[in-house]
C-alpha cells in the first residue's frame, strides 16, 4: 500500500512539473508571483505607517495621470505626480524596486532586467527613471507595471485616497489600470456583460484581460477576472461620480469625480 501511494505521489509531481513546463503553467507561476509581491507591497504600506505617524504614503495631485520619472537626482513636484513618485516613497523605505514589476508585464518586466540593452549601452531601472536619451516622462512611467488609488477631492482640495481606517475590503493597488494599454475602462459593468468587453476593460498585464490580482486596504490580496472587484461591485478603474460607493454603471476616469472613500478608482502609472 506504502509503496502504491508513493507512486501515485510521484506521479502527481511529474504531472505538477509538466504542467508548469507549459505556456499556461508559466503564466499561473507568474499570476502568484505578482501575488506575492502585491503582499508585499501591502506589508510595505503597514511598515511606513508605522513609522510615520499612521499615514500612508500619497502624492497629492490634481493631475494624477501625469507620469514623472523620479530618482535619487529628480524629485516628483507636488503638482505633477504619479504611481511611480509614490512607489519611490517606499523605495527610500528600502523595498525593493523589484516589487513594482509584474512579470506578466512584458514591458515593464523586459525593460527592468539588468540584462536589457539597448543602443549597445546597459540600463539599471532601480528607481523607474528611464535614462536613455530622449526619454521621455511616459517612459518613466512604463518600468511600473501597478496602479494605485487616486486621491479624494474634498471640497476644493485633494486628500489621500486610502488611510489606515480605510474599510478593509476597499482596493487600492492593482495590475495596471487598462488606460496604459489604450484600453477603456469605463466599460458599464453590468451582469449581461460579454467575456470580450469584460477582457477590454480589464487589467492587460496577464492573459491580455483575463485575471487581475489587487491588493485590498487591510493588506490581503484577492484576483478575480472581471474589474469590479471593489466594495458593493465597484469598478475599481473608474470614479462612481458619486457620494457612494458600489456602482456597476460606467463611471468616469475624471479624478474630479472621485469624491468617496469607499470607492476604488487606480490610476497611473500613465494616462
Amino acid at each position: 500500500m506504502i509503496s502504491l501511494v508513493a507512486i501515485a505521489l510521484a506521479g502527481l509531481a511529474l504531472v505538477g512539473v509538466a504542467h508548469f513546463g507549459t505556456q499556461p503553467g508559466w503564466e499561473l507561476a507568474r499570476r502568484q508571483i505578482c501575488a506575492s509581491r502585491l503582499n508585499a507591497i501591502g506589508k510595505a504600506y503597514t511598515f511606513y505607517a508605522g513609522d510615520n505617524d499612521e499615514h500612508m504614503p500619497w502624492m497629492p495631485s490634481n493631475d494624477w495621470t501625469v507620469a514623472t520619472g523620479t530618482n535619487a537626482r529628480q524629485v516628483a513636484q507636488p503638482d505633477k505626480v504619479s504611481v511611480t513618485a509614490l512607489f519611490f516613497l517606499l523605495i527610500r523605505n528600502e523595498q525593493d524596486p523589484g516589487l513594482f514589476v509584474c512579470p506578466s508585464d512584458r514591458q515593464a518586466s523586459r525593460m527592468t532586467d539588468p540584462k536589457f540593452q539597448e543602443g549597445g549601452q546597459k540600463h539599471y531601472y532601480w528607481d523607474f527613471f528611464d535614462d536613455r536619451k530622449g526619454a521621455v516622462a511616459a517612459d518613466h512611467a512604463k518600468l511600473c507595471s501597478y496602479s494605485i488609488q487616486a486621491p479624494l477631492l474634498w471640497g476644493d482640495d485633494y486628500q489621500p485616497g486610502f488611510t489606515t481606517r480605510s474599510p478593509g475590503a476597499l482596493v487600492i493597488v492593482s495590475d495596471k489600470t487598462p488606460q496604459c494599454d489604450g484600453k477603456n475602462p469605463t466599460t458599464d459593468w453590468t451582469a449581461k456583460l460579454t467575456k470580450e468587453q469584460a477582457r477590454a476593460g480589464m487589467s492587460q498585464n496577464h492573459s491580455a484581460g483575463n485575471f487581475i490580482n489587487v491588493l485590498h486596504a487591510d493588506s490581503h490580496v484577492g484576483d478575480g477576472k472581471r474589474a469590479d472587484l471593489g466594495i458593493n461591485k465597484d469598478n475599481i478603474f473608474s470614479a462612481s461620480g458619486q457620494e457612494k460607493a458600489g456602482t456597476q454603471g460606467a463611471g468616469t476616469v475624471n479624478l474630479k469625480d472621485h469624491k468617496c472613500r469607499d470607492d476604488s478608482f487606480l490610476l497611473g502609472p500613465v494616462k
